[in-house]
């Protein structure tokens, strides 16, 4: 962990759709071992994202559980993982203008359904897709493979541009 520690940051890419249209994608990769750093790396990308949210998706490995996850501690693969007090959810769902591809309500009835970690077993949801007001959901869903290529499974995600 302290010898070979991944960096965790944000990438932010305006690929433009038209001359007068671009979309905005930024990607989070935020603390995983320490609760205050999570929530520092989850301020930082809120100020990232700013106002200009109508055609952005901001999404990513955000690296906790969500607040009504039935399991936020004691997972099988980490028993000494503890999310239950960690307020990063609600602090990126506080986004004015951006709005989750798996509303709280859609992953408290089917929890397993959004698991994406570790990819090999899911037990539990880490990663998110947020999208702007411009950018209206057509599908979600967390695809299961039998070789997952990382130890996260994707969230994928189709929208029709507004």
């Amino acid at each position: 962990y302290n010898r070979f520690y991944l960096h965790r940051h944000l990438s932010e890419v305006r690929a433009v759709v038209n001359e007068s249209l671009s979309l905005r994608v930024i990607n989070a990769h935020l603390e995983a071992f320490h609760v205050e750093n999570r929530q520092q790396h989850a301020a930082e990308a809120i100020r990232t994202v700013g106002d200009d949210t109508d055609h952005t998706l901001f999404l990513g490995d955000m690296n906790c559980t969500p607040p009504e996850a039935s399991l936020r501690s004691g997972f099988p693969d980490e028993p000494e993982t503890d999310m239950s007090s960690d307020t990063t959810i609600a602090m990126l769902r506080g986004i004015a203008g951006l709005d989750e591809v798996v509303p709280a309500d859609v992953y408290a009835a089917n929890e397993s359904a959004w698991f994406t970690f570790p990819a090999h077993a899911p037990n539990r949801r880490l990663d998110y897709i947020f999208h702007g007001e411009k950018l209206s959901l057509v599908s979600a869903e967390v695809p299961n493979f039998d070789a997952p290529a990382s130890d996260h499974l994707p969230v994928v995600a189709r929208f029709r541009l507004d």
